[in-house]
């Protein structure tokens, strides 16, 4: 059995009839140059519901207050609504207010003020110097708005 089987013959790449290997598929069938063989290609993956209810509640509406338009969050405006009702009597809206001021009491606080005190700490020299330089260059303070009357 020293003779090799035909399926056992190593195969050689032929060219067909129109100069093409075996292994190609026609010129007419190829991708074109420029375009993918998957022309609307991998689907995009879908939001996680908390993104998706994220995207949702930061789209902007407009809201009518008395006889003026303002721009707002819808996150913003369910908050507008929940404070109105709860003024307006609504129990539930009470409720549900009451219990987002007990998770983070900080949302009634004012924001802090920060005031500051020139001079109480400096040196009376540098002071005086301060001083020599803003009278040379004028008062440097804003105007106050009632003497612009």
């Amino acid at each position: 059995m020293s003779e090799k089987q035909p399926w056992m013959l190593k195969k050689t790449h032929q060219r067909a009839s129109d100069g093409r290997a075996n292994n190609q598929p026609p010129e007419h069938s190829r991708f074109q140059p420029g375009r993918s063989g998957n022309p609307k290609g991998r689907p995009k993956g879908r939001l996680s519901p908390a993104a998706l209810l994220m995207r949702i509640l930061n789209e902007k509406v407009e809201i009518r207050e008395g006889n003026r338009f303002r721009k707002m969050s819808k996150f913003e405006a369910m908050h507008h609504t929940l404070v109105h009702s709860a003024l307006k009597g609504d129990a539930k809206a009470f409720t549900i207010l009451r219990e987002l001021v007990e998770q983070d009491p900080s949302t009634l606080l004012p924001p802090p003020v920060i005031n500051f005190v020139f001079g109480t700490d400096r040196d009376p020299e540098e002071l005086k110097e301060w001083e020599a330089w803003r009278a040379a260059r004028g008062n440097t303070n804003p105007p106050d708005n009632d003497s612009s009357q």
